[in-house]
Parts: structure tokens; C-alpha cells; sequence
């Protein structure tokens, strides 16, 4: 527990403040910098874009390609791999993305109905993996969509997307992850490049934007234990 005072004023005058907070560095086990949602195989050979997030300082990586699962170099002691897709509904215009991490074979895709988000959801965590709402800003919810999904058994959104910052300028979702929040709805905020391309563009969006994941002991852990740095 960290307390901190600040001297400050209000309509009566001087005032100081007392604020005691936990600091979740402090606890046990190991940080870890990693991305949720890279396009592996629209970067590259597999080994090759894990070399590269490796040499800017990541311990993770998964893959997330659209509605596919790229196979991955095994995970090691010094870079850990998740396989993962990006699902959504190919057929039609609904623009509800979902990111499955830890997957060992790909779900059926959307169909375009928000009571199919949570079929997704339990189909990613029977195979004890978990799912995220990818970029909520550049999918343009409405609030009573957001608040339905992230009630859906996703456990985290997006709250900053680089790819979608240069689409549309749509990267950050702060502002609902706190209405969420203050909805009564807690989710982990989570960062990510989406990083989708070969060139030097590309490239160089990687690794702007990580998730940071408190690991156990051995450094290895898959707990949803995320907290979001963005660059």
C-alpha cells in the first residue's frame, strides 16, 4: 500500500489530500511485455516476425490472423507463443471482431448476431483460451452494443489499436473502458499494434503498442492478469 498527500484548495480554502492506493508492480511473480494481436502471416515467415518482436523487447507474441490459426515456433524460455485467431462474420457488413487466444483448433465464425458472441466465447474457453474485444472504437458501437458484448464473457477490450489510428484515427476506447467500468462491468485494458503488413510502415507500428501480463515464478503464466502500456 503506497499513500500519497497532495496540498490543494477548495471553496473553503486549503485542503489536503490523502491517498492510499495498492501498486500492482509489487506483487509476486514476473512482468511480462507481449501483443495480442499481430497478423503474423500477412508479416512474414513465423520464426522470422517472432525474432523481430523478441529484438524490441517482447516476451510474448500470439498470432491472430483472420479466421485462421498460423502455426507458431514453440513457445521457449525466452519468448513465449500463443496461437490465436481474429474471428468475426464473413458474411455481411457486422463489424464485431473478437480475438481468441489459446486456441488449439479454429471456432466457427460469427454469424452476425450478438447472441453468438458468447457461443464464441464458451467455445474459445472449452479449449482454455480466452477472448477479447478487439478495437471497440474502429467498430463504432453503439453503447448498448458494447455493454452487451463485454457482458458476453470477453475478458478485456482494446483500449488502443495503432493499425486502426492510422485507418481512421479510431485507436483509443479509455472513455468506454471507464463507462464500463462505472457500469459495474471490469475488464482488462489491453494494448496492441495489429500490426498486418510486410513493409517498412508496418514494421515500424509494431511493438507501439503492448499489453504487459503478470506472469508466476517460472515466467510462463496464462492468467488474465493484463494491464495495458501504450507507446
Amino acid at each position: 500500500m503506497k499513500t500519497f498527500e497532495i496540498d490543494g484548495r477548495d471553496k473553503r480554502g486549503p485542503i489536503r489530500l490523502k491517498i492510499e492506493v495498492d501498486n500492482p508492480f509489487e506483487g509476486g511473480g514476473r512482468w511480462l511485455r507481449g501483443g495480442l494481436h499481430s497478423h503474423v502471416a500477412q508479416m512474414g515467415e513465423s520464426r522470422e516476425v517472432c525474432e523481430h518482436y523478441r529484438n524490441l523487447g517482447f516476451d510474448f507474441l500470439a498470432t491472430t490472423d483472420y479466421l485462421s490459426i498460423t502455426p507458431m515456433p514453440d513457445t521457449t524460455e525466452a519468448f513465449v507463443t500463443v496461437p490465436g485467431a481474429e474471428v468475426f462474420c464473413p458474411d455481411g457488413d457486422d463489424l464485431t471482431h473478437i480475438i481468441c487466444l489459446g486456441l488449439r483448433h479454429l471456432p466457427r465464425p460469427l454469424d452476425g448476431t450478438l447472441e453468438d458472441v458468447s457461443r464464441l466465447v464458451r467455445d474459445t474457453g472449452a479449449q482454455g483460451g480466452l477472448a477479447v474485444m478487439a478495437h471497440p472504437a474502429w467498430s463504432d458501437y453503439s453503447w448498448e452494443k458494447a455493454y452487451a458484448l463485454a457482458r458476453s464473457g470477453v475478458i478485456g477490450l482494446e483500449v488502443s489499436n495503432r493499425l486502426t489510428w492510422q485507418i481512421n484515427g479510431k485507436e483509443r476506447s479509455e472513455e468506454l473502458w471507464q463507462m464500463l467500468i462505472n457500469a459495474g462491468v471490469r475488464l482488462a485494458a489491453i494494448g496492441v499494434d495489429d500490426a498486418c503488413g510486410r513493409d517498412g510502415a508496418d514494421l515500424d507500428r509494431s511493438a507501439r503498442a503492448a499489453t504487459g501480463g503478470r506472469g508466476n515464478s517460472g515466467g510462463n503464466s496464462r492468467t488474465p492478469d493484463l494491464r495495458q502500456r501504450g507507446a
